[in-house]
C-alpha cells in the first residue's frame, strides 16, 4: 500500500477476485490510498457487500453487468425478476454472462442444424448475434469472440439494483473500439484479414 501511495499513479488495474479483492479495498481505505482501483470482478455483488464504502470510486468493465441500458438486457431483468424464487434479487455479472453465452451458442447450433462439431464451428464463424450487450459476433479467424464491452463506476448505495455501493450508470464502448485488430492477434489466419 505504501509504494501504491507513494506512486505517481493514477490509477492502479488488478484482477483480483473474492477474499483478495475485499482485503485490497478494505486495506487501500485504512492506509489512505487515493488511486481508484480498475478490478474486473467490482460488479460482483456478493464482493460488493462484503467491500462496502471501500469500494466507491472503483472501476470495472465486463462484458455484462446489470445496469447496461439495452432492450435485451431490460427485457432479461424483467424476466429474472418475474421468475419464480430467483436465488437473488437481479442477475449479477456470472448469470448474464452465462445466459448470453448459451443463447449464442443456441443460435450457432440453429444456424448449423446438426450437433456435429465440423457443423457448429462453420456456423459459428462469423456468427452474429443480438446479446445482451448489443451485437457480438465471432470472428472466422481466429474464433473470438468480438463484443462490446460494459464500462461503470461503483457509486454509493442505494442505487437501482443494490443498498450497497455497486456499480453505477453504464456505458458501452463498441466492439470496434475494443477488440484486437484481426493482424495484430498474433494468428497467422488472420493476417491478411
Amino acid at each position: 500500500m505504501q509504494k501504491i501511495i507513494a506512486s505517481d499513479a493514477d490509477i492502479v488495474v488488478t484482477s483480483d477476485y473474492a477474499a483478495d479483492m475485499t482485503l485490497l479495498h478494505k486495506q487501500a481505505k485504512s492506509f489512505g490510498v487515493k488511486q481508484p482501483f480498475v478490478d474486473l470482478y467490482m460488479s460482483n455483488p456478493v464482493a460488493l457487500r462484503e467491500i462496502g464504502d471501500a469500494a466507491i470510486g472503483s472501476y470495472t468493465s465486463e462484458v455484462y453487468i446489470v445496469g447496461m441500458d439495452t432492450p435485451a438486457n431490460k427485457a432479461f431483468v424483467e424476466r429474472w425478476r418475474q421468475s419464480k424464487n430467483p436465488p437473488y434479487q437481479y442477475p449479477d455479472y456470472a448469470v448474464g454472462k452465462a445466459y448470453n453465452v448459451i443463447m449464442y451458442l443456441a443460435s450457432g447450433l440453429k444456424k448449423a442444424g446438426s450437433e456435429d462439431h465440423d457443423a457448429i464451428i462453420k456456423a459459428m464463424e462469423g456468427l452474429e448475434y443480438d446479446g445482451l450487450i448489443g451485437k457480438q459476433v465471432v470472428r472466422a479467424c481466429d474464433h473470438q469472440v468480438q463484443t462490446p464491452i460494459a464500462v461503470t463506476e461503483v457509486v454509493a448505495g442505494p442505487g437501482q439494483f443494490y443498498k450497497f455501493a455497486a456499480p453505477g450508470k453504464v456505458s458501452i464502448l463498441p466492439m470496434e473500439k475494443v477488440s484486437t485488430p484481426p493482424d495484430q492477434t498474433g494468428n497467422p489466419r488472420c493476417a491478411a484479414k
